[in-house]
C-alpha cells in the first residue's frame, strides 16, 4: 500500500462555477478509446466524456456505486446469473458530424450491447476484454432494457459496468472515424472533447447534457469528513458546474509542483514521496506544515 497526498488550492467552490478547472495528471494519455482504457489517465477522461451504467459516489468511503445511465441498481436473479438493467430515457449523444444532420440521437439499449461486444472484436485488440469474460450473453430486451447473462456468478460485474471499458459509444462514430476514433470521442456524458494539443487536453461542457444536479448527499457527503472543503455550496448545482476542464500531463514531480504553486496554472496535484517529506508536519495523522496548511486543502489517498 502507498500513501499519496492530493493537494487542492483553497478555492471557494462557488467561484469555480462558470470557470475553468485546471487539473494535472502525473502520467500520459495516448487514446480516448474505451477498449483501450487500461490506465487510470485514460479511464478518468473516458468516464468524463462517456456514460457508464453506474458510477462511483464521489465522496463515499468505502467505495459505493450509484446509478448513472441506469435508472436503478440492477435486478439480479436468485442464482446470480442474470442481471436486468433499465436505462434512462432522456439521454442523447452529443451533437457530432457522425450523426444525420449533426444532431446527437437518443441512447438506446442496443448501444450498450454494441459497446460491450466491441471488446470481443479482434480488430479492436481490447486491453479490457478480460473484464467481460464471464458474460455469456448481453442483449437488448427493448430500447431501454438490457439483460446480462453470466457464465457463473460474478459480483464484480457491477463494478465493471462503472469502468471506462463499459463506456457507451455510438456505432456511427466508430464507423465514421475508424482508426481515429480514439481521438474523436462521441459520448453522452457531461463533457465533450474540445482539443488535444501535445500534453494538454481541454474538455468543454456538453450543452445537450441531460438536466441533472449535483446531490452531495447522494454522493456520500459527511459534514465531519467533507465540511472543510466547502463542497456543500455546490449542492443542487446543475452538472457540469464549470464550463471547461484543462488537463495537463506532467511527468516530472518538480515541474508539476512548480506549476501548482504558481496558482495560475493547475489547481490540483499529487505529491511525490520526496516532496511529502518537506511539506508534511506528520504522517500519523497526516497533517501539513503550517505554511502549506494556510494555502491548500489536502486529502491522503491510499492506493494499492
Amino acid at each position: 500500500m502507498k500513501l499519496f497526498l492530493a493537494l487542492l488550492a483553497q478555492i471557494i467552490p462557488t467561484t469555480l462555477i462558470g470557470s475553468t478547472f485546471q487539473f494535472s495528471e502525473n502520467g500520459s494519455l495516448s487514446t480516448i478509446e474505451p477498449t483501450q482504457s487500461g490506465t487510470e489517465y485514460a479511464n478518468r477522461v473516458i468516464t468524463s466524456i462517456y456514460d457508464t451504467l453506474y458510477e462511483y459516489k464521489y465522496l463515499a468511503r468505502p467505495y459505493e456505486l450509484k446509478p448513472n445511465l441506469a435508472e436503478a441498481m440492477p435486478e439480479i436473479s436468485k442464482d446470480g446469473l442474470t442481471y436486468t438493467v433499465k436505462i434512462k430515457k432522456n439521454v442523447r449523444f452529443a451533437d457530432d458530424p457522425c450523426f444525420k444532420g449533426g444532431k446527437g440521437r437518443a441512447v438506446t439499449a442496443s448501444d450498450i450491447v454494441y459497446s460491450v461486444n466491441r471488446h470481443f472484436d479482434p480488430e479492436n485488440t481490447s486491453q479490457q476484454r478480460w473484464m467481460f469474460e464471464d458474460i455469456k450473453e448481453i442483449k437488448a430486451v427493448d430500447d431501454h432494457t438490457i439483460t446480462i447473462e453470466l457464465k457463473k456468478p460474478d459480483p464484480q460485474i457491477i463494478y465493471t459496468l462503472a469502468h471506462g471499458a463499459s463506456a457507451v459509444v455510438p456505432k456511427e462514430a466508430v464507423e465514421k472515424y475508424g482508426k481515429e476514433f480514439g481521438r474523436h470521442p462521441v459520448g453522452s456524458g457531461p463533457w465533450i472533447l474540445d482539443s488535444i494539443v501535445g500534453t494538454k487536453i481541454k474538455l468543454k461542457k456538453n450543452p445537450g447534457y441531460r438536466a441533472e444536479k449535483f446531490d452531495i448527499y447522494e454522493h456520500g457527503y459527511d459534514e465531519k469528513a467533507h465540511g472543510f472543503t466547502g463542497i456543500k455550496q455546490l449542492h443542487g448545482q446543475k452538472i457540469p458546474v464549470v464550463d471547461s476542464v484543462d488537463i495537463s500531463f506532467i511527468d516530472q514531480p518538480s515541474a508539476r509542483w512548480l506549476s501548482f504553486t504558481k496558482n495560475s496554472q493547475i489547481q490540483y496535484t499529487v505529491l511525490s514521496p520526496d516532496q511529502s517529506k518537506n511539506i508534511l508536519a506528520s504522517k500519523k495523522p497526516v497533517t501539513l506544515n503550517k505554511e502549506f496548511a494556510a494555502k491548500y486543502n489536502f486529502a491522503p489517498i491510499t492506493d494499492l
